[in-house]
């Protein structure tokens, strides 16, 4: 089932060809495995800088640690930030400790401090800095993530009570396992699989052979406790091969719903993803012929409400509305308390475009029976962001301001949560002023919420954008002029605004003179060692007319890194350069 799936994409699942095994021989393994599973005692620690929080010299029993490696330079160990504050928060009194390792980044040491700064108390967890004596990658993180058969950021772990790792996943996958840890419910068997079948799993995925991985993973399947998700395992093989074979993927589905002892579950999330489009173009109706078997196993509540979710993406993929009604019609009255499935088939439906009354009517009744339920702040902005839609859909603009008004008074929203919303109008197609009008709505109480450079940097880039979008060219450039000024200004939002002046030609007029000055103060910034940065000054130049000055810039980003774009724009400045003849 598909929450199993999520936990273990730190273990490769879906990094096939991208995450490397780690070195050396486990004691009760062979060259390659993974040497630190689930239900290992958890390694130690070796930070030699703390740079928020109190220092954590060792694990102790009885307190549980979520261990999270991250690197200033990583987007999504960024996003993450926000939501793992909110968990530390949330879960403060309740012995829970997370600690960020800064990680894979030898120059953390000095990048660390004045990062978090700009952070301030959004980043409100223990930080650290990995310790780099005799590696490039971090004692810490070679201890943990490479040792788990991993090579990549972000990552996070969950050391239970009793020392020992319990979970190990993507942090934005952290909610649900670690309350099922603290609620004592959480079964780490029965979500990643005994040992052997841990290290068969990262054997298959580190099979360059598809039928070689299959038979590690039918070894797998027969084991007394196999991992969760084998199925899911196979159509992710596919779907990273070569070549897209979508006939075994039917074969997979096939199998799966014909096996003795099938649940729902085994076969359910490999479904979606054969819609989804892991191995091609889905046969819908194959797909349904699937599912009308699957409804005759074994299954829960949730299985039942993700065996509907399935149901509604195939009938949508094949354009049957009136079915694709009727389905998400069950959904919104089906047992269960999982709004988050609710608002994946409501999102699906508002995104498209050829979807009829019917289908909308239905959006909106999953968005109000989710709206009635529990819901985490992720869960409470992505309801925000499905009504937003749904209501532009309907050209209801007293719709949409409601919903902007329950988005901004919430008070679970955050710089963040909002900017997220305004992202998805801004780039609304179709959605026009009334999306533009709506995100800027929402930009002005992130803007008043920001309480640190960092989130008002962030509230500033879209806000720009929108107003350029609305072509009210003065307020626009007066955000920009406030980036440009601000003493804690951030290099790469001083480089972003100056690449769109710079690049976009329907802007009237360009402040190139504003531009430049950005572009020059993000290169001094990043002491010219930020390619993107040297090539959006070299633009700049370029427009404005010193193409030599120019030249040398771009020659500068080649250095520091050999893009073909880079040298596509460097060939583009010199011709412009050479005299003719």
């Amino acid at each position: 089932m598909k929450p199993a799936l999520s936990s273990l994409v730190i273990l490769g699942l879906f990094m096939v060809a991208t995450f490397p095994a780690a070195q050396g021989q486990p004691a009760d393994g062979r060259p390659g495995d993974p040497s630190l599973l689930i239900g290992d005692a958890a390694p130690p620690l070796t930070i030699p800088q703390w740079v928020r929080g109190e220092p954590v010299g060792h694990l102790d029993k009885g307190t549980i640690y979520v261990i999270e490696f991250w690197a200033t330079w990583c987007g999504p160990c960024v996003r993450a930030i926000a939501h793992i504050s909110r968990l530390q928060e949330r879960y403060k009194d309740q012995r829970v400790v997370i600690v960020g390792v800064d990680s894979a980044e030898p120059d953390g040491a000095a990048k660390v401090p004045p990062f978090v700064a700009r952070f301030g108390k959004r980043m409100d967890y223990r930080i650290a800095v990995d310790d780099y004596t005799g590696t490039e990658r971090g004692r810490t993180y070679t201890a943990w993530v490479k040792a788990s058969g991993n090579d990549g950021l972000p990552c996070a772990f969950v050391v239970g009570r009793d020392g020992r790792i319990a979970w190990a996943g993507h942090p934005m996958e952290l909610d649900e396992p670690l309350a099922k840890i603290l609620a004592g419910t959480f079964d780490p068997v029965n979500e990643f699989g005994g040992r052997d079948g841990q290290r068969l799993r990262a054997r298959a995925n580190q099979t360059s052979d598809p039928a070689e991985a299959n038979r590690i993973l039918d070894d797998a399947a027969r084991l007394p406790e196999p991992p969760p998700g084998i199925n899911a395992d196979r159509i992710a093989l596919l779907g990273n091969a070569e070549k897209k074979d979508v006939g075994a993927a039917y074969g997979v589905l096939e199998r799966a719903v014909a096996a003795p002892g099938a649940r729902m579950s085994d076969v359910l999330w490999p479904a979606e993803m054969v819609l989804d489009g892991w191995v091609g173009d889905a046969d819908a109706d194959r797909v349904l012929a699937v599912l009308d078997r699957a409804a005759t196993l074994p299954g829960d509540d949730t299985d039942r409400a993700n065996l509907l979710v399935a149901r509604f993406k195939a009938y949508a993929h094949k354009r049957d509305f009136a079915a694709a009604v009727k389905v998400a019609g069950q959904l919104a009255r089906a047992p269960g308390n999982n709004p988050h499935r609710l608002l994946d088939v409501a999102w699906a439906i508002a995104r498209r475009e050829d979807a009829d009354a019917g289908c909308l009517a239905a959006a909106r009744e999953l968005a109000a029976r989710a709206g009635g339920m529990k819901l985490s702040p992720d869960d409470a902005t992505y309801l925000g962001r499905v009504r937003v839609s749904l209501a532009l859909r309907a050209a209801d603009r007293a719709a949409v301001s409601e919903a902007i008004r329950q988005l901004t008074r919430s008070p679970d929203a955050t710089p963040d949560d909002l900017k997220d919303v305004s992202d998805y109008l801004i780039g609304l197609d179709g959605g026009g002023l009334p999306a533009l009008d709506a995100a800027l709505a929402l930009l002005d109480r992130a803007a008043a919420l920001a309480q640190d450079a960092a989130a008002r940097d962030d509230v500033a880039q879209p806000r720009f954008k929108a107003l350029l979008a609305k072509r009210d060219y003065p307020a626009a450039y007066a955000v920009a002029r406030q980036v440009a000024d601000a003493d804690d200004a951030s290099a790469s939002v001083l480089n972003e605004l100056a690449w769109t002046i710079a690049s976009d030609e329907k802007i009237e007029p360009r402040d190139l003179d504003l531009a430049q000055r950005m572009a020059a103060r993000a290169v001094a910034l990043t002491e010219s060692k930020y390619p993107n940065a040297l090539d959006t000054y070299a633009l700049v130049m370029y427009e404005k007319g010193d193409v030599s000055r120019a030249v040398e810039l771009e020659r500068q980003a080649v250095q520091v890194a050999d893009r073909p774009d880079f040298r596509v724009a460097l060939d583009r400045y010199k011709a412009k350069l050479a005299p003719r003849h």
